[in-house]
């Protein structure tokens, strides 16, 4: 049988424990929770920054602008917007609209593709992915199709899309 002193020391030791078990918990969790806060703000800033490259298009007369939300269904963003051009000089129109007005309120282009050639031009925002596609490329390549299963983002107020004529 423990004598006094000896049973406060087993409590003790398992006080200490059981406090350093809870400090690990914290840690981890706080860790989890500060990690699950992250990608909330991630996706919330994502999605606006979506919305308003999708504006951006609009602006410059693009057609058929979608806003694809493939979080958990793409590794390398969260939304991709597609939108169409006319001709090539549209394209280009667009894609560099989007380009200039996002660098001009502080969001740089991670990189981008096409946009000289005019086909099919593409932004990489990091979160947020346009594609810039001639209506006739478009139809090639058919991210529509591919994406077809991916919820389509309801575009703010203010926004309005024209249709390509066939």
């Amino acid at each position: 049988m423990l004598g006094r002193k000896s049973a406060r020391c087993a409590f003790a030791m398992h006080q200490h424990v059981a406090l350093l078990a809870f400090h690990f918990v914290a840690l981890v969790l706080g860790d989890v929770v500060a990690d699950v806060v992250d990608q909330i703000q991630a996706g919330r800033l994502a999605e606006d920054l979506a919305q308003r490259a999708a504006q951006l298009c609009f602006e410059r007369k693009a057609l058929d602008v979608v806003v694809l939300d493939v979080r958990g269904r793409a590794s390398y963003t969260d939304f991709i917007i597609i939108a169409s051009g006319t001709s090539d000089r549209h394209v280009q129109s667009v894609a560099e609209h989007v380009v200039a007005s996002l660098r001009e309120e502080g969001e740089r282009a991670l990189g981008s593709e096409g946009v000289r050639d005019g086909q099919w031009a593409l932004i990489d925002c990091g979160g947020v992915v346009v594609h810039v596609f001639h209506q006739f490329t478009r139809r090639v390549y058919d991210l529509d199709g591919l994406w077809s299963k991916a919820p389509r983002v309801s575009l703010e107020a203010g926004a309005t899309s024209a249709s390509a004529a066939p």
